[in-house]
């Protein structure tokens, strides 16, 4: 499935809500980034599964970290995705 979905130029989307928990690990965690890039996954974007606004991007600087820690770098665009 992640090699068809980098096939098509599809972005992986890291939940950093999971991330303002540690103990919770994020979604996906590192094995599937590291499976994401072996496919041939070039973007992430980040997404939040948050139910009140001061809970927006919370985890992120986790969930930051393990993407440049599988090789995506910030897209030059705030808005854009993370890439490799």
């Amino acid at each position: 499935m992640l090699g068809a979905a980098a096939a098509r130029g599809c972005a992986l989307e890291v939940n950093t809500t999971r991330g303002a928990d540690p103990s919770r690990g994020l979604c996906p965690g590192p094995a599937v980034l590291r499976w994401w890039v072996e496919s041939g996954g070039r973007a992430v974007s980040f997404g939040s599964d948050a139910h009140d606004p001061e809970s927006i991007a919370g985890g992120f600087e986790l969930a930051a970290e393990a993407v440049e820690a599988a090789g995506f770098h910030p897209n030059p665009d705030p808005a854009g995705f993370w890439l490799r």
